[in-house]
């Protein structure tokens, strides 16, 4: 844990407080999903964070189902033809 603070530090990296973007893309993802209904909440809000801050870059997880979801492809690239996103969200295991 200690290292990914330090990551965060290093890159200057910041979090957004959820917001009632962060609740709706949430629970749209746990209708789209059964996966995140059932077993993911928190990696739901984790994501629907990062959806939602239109100048997020970068996603940092292990989770493969979180990199491999064509679901938050699809979203992802529908919010930014939508200007929803200012730049395109990679959701990736390492920068």
């Amino acid at each position: 844990m200690y290292k990914f603070f330090e990551l965060r530090k290093d890159l200057n990296a910041d979090t957004i407080p959820p917001n009632k973007c962060c609740y709706a893309k949430a629970k749209s993802l746990t209708v789209q999903d059964d996966y995140f209904g059932e077993h993911a909440l928190t990696d739901t809000f984790i994501v629907s964070c990062a959806l939602c801050d239109p100048d997020s870059s970068h996603l940092l997880t292990t989770d493969s189902r979180l990199l491999e979801s064509e679901l938050l492809k699809r979203i992802e690239k529908d919010m930014r033809a939508n200007n929803e996103r200012n730049r395109r969200l990679r959701i990736t295991a390492e920068i």
